[in-house]
């Protein structure tokens, strides 16, 4: 593909979002409640920051009261599903014993992936911009996995919808020329702004960057049969590649709202809170009377008609209907969106008052969001596979390990096919420390886990020294089982220092190994005979330990009986003297 073409496809596919650019647009500045802010990058803008100028207040038709109920539906249901727990887990399907092992290397580097990464910040991000524009994007390249702005990566809608997308293009407008020598090589006046695309097309497997100042084409091979760009959407599109987002929803009663509040500023700032009334046969001055926070009247009274010589009236500085009316739109867009006034404002709605009513109704809204919440978990689960297709075999990307033996990226991706990755964003298990405590001692009394996998399970940072030691017996015995299968030797003592009583920890998780390798007999027979010595090897330490014990036993008592001897004679003469003498 030549320069032209690689220009030409990312023109066109730019050329379909200038709509979807004026939503986004619209979108934004209701969603931070800033009408100058731009889709640009500029340092001159500051979102929130607001200057009325020099004209009056009679010609200002806007709020200067903030009630974004946009803001607060999309920020509420970001918490909500932020709350949830979601992690990777690797299982084998049928796996040999280095599937296995292959499946906790992955386990533990997606862990620290994630982590570094700040992956559940991101999806989160991500979320949030589904909420605001219809959708959020997640790249996955080699310098990470990052968020990316959805209105600068580009599609093309009729591959969206038949759900196999060739191309993408992202703008990266308003580079700096320090980022372009940096990032991508290309050298350039570092004092000035460039506008990059990244393009990329798993049927030609090119990514090129294209400068569109310096009118120069870049092109790398790129040999993953995906693109590094995920979406999600608030609510999927029912074609093409856009949707409705909250904002879309939200967007008739925001503006309701906000020419309500004008019309409640205007009442504010023209009614007067006081009416003073004062005739003028009063001998009172009006300018002896305060109108601060009023108005004075002066009137003519009728003839012979008695009078007070100042008389007050008050009324109402907005009409109670405008507050109801306010209060109604509110709600309306809360229940629109599906948040509860416990949610938006942690207050109990009305007619709620006991513990059990108030569970029942969060159970009831949070399967409000379930839809939204499976998107979620859905793209933890495309980041993990995405990684796996995108980040190259021959890297050795896995955190250095003296346990991990000969295990590299490339190994991971090979064994993919026989390995599960599960993603729940639901926990079973309380989050309160003694109640979850309570329900792991009745899982292990009713056999469903070990007793030693409570501690692990407890997971608790801030006592995680106490629990590392509490884990040391597991972590010790399944690595040594680790080691023994890994060098194929059988050891030719037991370590001391590993828990060998019949029935404990040792053979117990020997025996859950021969189990998980018995699935594949024919293959994993070798790892099996081996495990089976093994076992058998504790019990014969088990005998001869016991047998020492006996034997040591025995011989401390001889040792005991033979020291009293003496004394014990003593006594029995004396024993027989007394009873001679009492015979006599």
């Amino acid at each position: 593909m030549d320069k032209n073409q690689i220009v030409s496809n990312i023109n066109t596919l730019e050329s379909r979002y200038s709509s979807y650019k004026s939503k986004c647009l619209r979108n934004l500045r209701l969603f931070t409640y800033s009408s100058t802010t731009t889709l640009d990058i500029s340092e001159s803008e500051v979102v929130g920051f607001y200057q009325r100028g020099t004209f009056s207040t009679s010609d200002d038709t806007t709020s200067a009261i903030q009630e974004n109920i946009i803001a607060s539906c999309i920020e509420t249901l970001c918490s909500k599903i932020a709350s949830q727990k979601v992690r990777p887990f690797f299982n084998t399907v049928n796996g040999t014993f280095k599937e296995m092992q292959i499946a906790k290397q992955a386990q533990i580097f997606f862990d620290m992936l994630y982590e570094e990464n700040n992956v559940n910040e991101i999806i989160t991000d991500a979320f949030r911009n589904a909420c605001v524009f219809d959708k959020g994007i997640v790249k996955i390249a080699d310098d990470g996995i990052t968020n990316r702005l959805p209105w600068n990566v580009f599609f093309d809608p009729r591959e969206v919808t038949y759900n196999q997308i060739t191309q993408v293009a992202e703008k990266l407008p308003k580079t700096p020329g320090r980022i372009l020598e940096l990032k991508y090589g290309i050298k350039a006046d570092r004092n000035l702004d460039y506008t990059v695309y990244e393009y990329y097309d798993v049927m030609e497997h090119i990514k090129a960057v294209y400068v569109q100042e310096l009118n120069k084409v870049v092109t790398h091979e790129y040999t993953p049969n995906i693109i590094p760009y995920l979406e999600i959407h608030y609510t999927n599109p029912v074609k093409g590649d856009t949707s409705q987002s909250v904002v879309d929803q939200l967007y008739g009663i925001q503006t309701q709202i906000d020419e309500l509040l004008a019309v409640m500023k205007d009442s504010i700032a023209v009614n007067p809170g006081m009416t003073l009334l004062v005739p003028r046969s009063s001998n009172i001055k009006t300018n002896m009377l305060s109108n601060r926070t009023g108005q004075i009247i002066q009137y003519d009274p009728i003839p012979g008609q008695t009078t007070s010589p100042v008389t007050y009236a008050t009324n109402d500085i907005i009409s109670p209907q405008f507050v109801e009316l306010l209060d109604k739109l509110k709600n309306d867009a809360y229940e629109i969106v599906g948040i509860s006034q416990l949610s938006a404002t942690s207050q109990k709605p009305s007619g709620l008052n006991s513990g059990v009513a108030l569970n029942t109704m969060e159970d009831i809204e949070s399967s409000r969001f379930e839809t939204q919440l499976n998107s979620v978990v859905r793209l933890y689960v495309d980041v993990a596979k995405a990684c796996l297709d995108i980040f190259p075999p021959e890297n050795d990307i896995l955190p250095d390990d003296l346990n991990r033996a000969n295990i590299k990226w490339a190994d991971i991706v090979e064994a993919r096919n026989n390995m599960k990755i599960q993603f729940s964003a639901a926990e079973s298990l309380s989050k309160d420390p003694s109640e979850k405590l309570k329900q792991l001692v009745a899982l292990s009394q009713a056999g469903v886990i070990p007793q030693s996998h409570i501690a692990t399970l407890m997971e608790l940072p801030d006592l995680q020294s106490g629990y590392n030691l509490a884990n040391n017996a597991f972590n010790s015995v399944y690595t040594f089982i680790d080691n023994v299968l890994v060098s194929g030797i059988l050891p030719d003592k037991i370590p001391v220092y590993l828990p060998k009583n019949k029935g404990g920890l040792l053979e117990t998780e020997i025996v859950n190994t021969m189990l998980s390798l018995s699935i594949k007999p024919e293959i994993n027979a070798k790892e099996i005979g081996l495990l089976q010595q093994l076992f058998a090897k504790v019990q014969e330490e088990q005998v001869n330990s016991s047998t020492n014990a006996e034997m040591y036993a025995v011989q401390t008592l001889n040792q005991e009986l033979t020291a009293a001897m003496p004394q014990i004679q003593q006594q029995v003469t004396n024993a027989a003297t007394q009873m001679m003498i009492g015979g006599m």
